[in-house]
């Protein structure tokens, strides 16, 4: 093999391997199909792309290179998401199930999207201002035009997943990506993650009674690895850290959200004095009535020093609902437009 734009495949299984190739040549490249280890590791530098199985893929564990993976399996058989994370593929498929996804990740790689992506920071002027359920309001608003991934920074929120009801949903959490080594392939990364059925997929930790180790932060360079998918990302910065910090460097919009009352409005001051040393341009600030307040949208503002964007009204039934079943998917009306009006400013 020696052009450069030929799809190299390492699959085993005859039948699986006669699937990959036709989506291969689907996409107006020559292929080759490897019949050996050494076959396969001396074409692979020169190759366009690589559709792997698993025994194959093993294969490549020790060996550096940058040619675009796609790992496959055949139907009934679940793809491995984990091994297709070490590995660093682009998305891991079950054959014959997932041949128009591969066949659409294939020619992606020649037209790869490097428009930035929206990245949306939502952060709380003080402890229990309500940065979760806005950052999971957010993503489902944004999740009817796209993708959208849902990132939960704090290892002690107890679980971002438990908002939008997916606690029992399997799939990837931070734990399991500690020990990579590098960043993973985005595609792969949001196909292996817990999603929910309007398309918002969810990073967040696992819950554990026993203390756990400082983690490391591998979050900037995921969502710099993100910024090259067509994806919206929310950030849930419930704590303000010197971690948050780091995360609110990377965004293209913040929202600061904070109660309507005196002693969380004076919070507030001082985490949005610190937010202007950390970002590039005017935080959205949200004004929340968690229950009876005598402060205004003006005092708000006059307190501030800034204007308020919106402010949400207390619902017992939101949070009714919320508790026992997840954010719904069908939103308030204020909360949807609430969402809208972030990102169409700058």
């Amino acid at each position: 093999m020696t052009a450069t734009d030929t799809i190299l495949i390492g699959i085993n299984d005859p039948q699986l391997a006669e699937e990959a190739t036709t989506i291969a040549a689907a996409t107006g490249h020559p292929t080759h199909i490897a019949t050996g280890a050494a076959e396969l590791l001396r074409n692979l530098p020169q190759a366009h792309a690589l559709i792997v199985d698993r025994d194959n893929a093993d294969l490549l564990s020790h060996h550096t290179h940058t040619t675009p993976l796609f790992y496959v399996t055949a139907d009934p058989d679940p793809p491995d998401y984990h091994h297709a994370l070490t590995l660093h593929a682009r998305g891991a498929y079950q054959l014959p199930s997932d041949n128009r996804q591969l066949l659409t990740d294939i020619g992606a790689l020649n037209h790869r999207n490097h428009q930035q992506a929206t990245i949306i920071a939502v952060t709380g002027g003080h402890g229990g201002a309500g940065t979760t359920t806005l950052a999971c309001a957010l993503a489902r608003a944004h999740a009817t035009k796209g993708p959208v991934t849902l990132i939960d920074t704090d290892p002690t929120s107890g679980g971002i997943d438990l908002t939008l009801g997916l606690e029992n949903t399997p799939g990837a959490r931070w734990e399991d990506l500690y020990d990579l080594g590098s960043t993973p392939n985005p595609t792969t990364l949001l196909r292996a993650l817990p999603t929910t059925k309007d398309h918002i997929h969810l990073l967040t930790h696992t819950r554990s009674n026993t203390p756990q180790p400082d983690p490391p932060n591998p979050t900037p360079n995921l969502i710099a690895a993100l910024s090259h998918t067509p994806t919206t990302t929310v950030l849930d910065l419930s704590t303000p850290t010197r971690t948050a910090d780091e995360h609110l460097t990377l965004a293209t919009h913040t929202v600061l959200i904070t109660a309507a009352e005196i002693r969380a409005l004076a919070a507030t001051t001082v985490q949005l004095a610190h937010l202007n040393t950390r970002i590039d341009h005017q935080p959205h600030i949200i004004l929340r009535h968690r229950h009876w307040s005598s402060i205004t949208t003006s005092d708000a503002e006059n307190i501030l020093g800034r204007p308020i964007t919106a402010t949400i009204p207390t619902s017992i039934r939101l949070a009714k609902a919320i508790e026992l079943g997840g954010l719904p998917t069908k939103l308030p009306k204020h909360l949807n437009t609430l969402a809208h009006t972030i990102t169409a400013t700058p």
